[in-house]
């Protein structure tokens, strides 16, 4: 059970000037703004228009409540996620990685579908908050790495033993 570190996360679609832009304008006692970058973890088997809708959705509704949506990441799970008839994790990621080229923020993650093993939600969200905080980007105190889910992950949260109740802010 190796884990796989070393994978980068893109950056290249965060709207960095959107911190700095909004930063400048300021007053100090206002310079105190939260940032959330959006992620959801999935299967993506295939990707499919209303995956990348919802993060539209949620960018939206986070822009009305004050909140700066910098980017979002679609992360696909790896090949020991068993689900029937899940294609091999260097397909989907190929399809996530062609469904996020029409949109102006979401990327795909491959780190997820990197490893040898399965990887709980918690860890991705976490990995990625470091990896832009960690940049010196934005602070962690300002920063949320937000979920965006369906449904059938929102009723699993109900489901004993599936999610850490601990673990349910981050």
């Amino acid at each position: 059970m190796s884990s796989k570190t070393d994978i980068a996360l893109p950056l290249d679609k965060l709207s960095l000037d959107l911190i700095k832009h909004m930063e400048g304008q300021l007053s100090p006692e206002r310079r105190k703004r939260t940032y959330a970058v959006l992620v959801s973890t999935g299967s993506f088997n295939p990707p499919t228009y209303m995956h990348l809708r919802c993060f539209e959705l949620a960018r939206d509704a986070l822009t009305s409540e004050g909140i700066c949506v910098i980017g979002g990441y679609m992360s696909p799970v790896n090949d020991a996620y068993k689900k029937k008839n899940l294609i091999s994790a260097e397909h989907r990621v190929a399809m996530c990685q062609l469904a996020c080229k029409s949109s102006e923020f979401v990327m795909t993650d491959t780190w997820e579908a990197s490893q040898d093993s399965y990887q709980r939600t918690l860890t991705v969200l976490s990995r990625i908050k470091t990896a832009i905080s960690g940049g010196s980007l934005t602070s962690t105190d300002d920063l949320m790495a937000m979920l965006v889910c369906g449904s059938d992950l929102l009723e699993s949260f109900s489901t004993p033993g599936v999610w850490i109740p601990e673990q349910g802010h981050m």
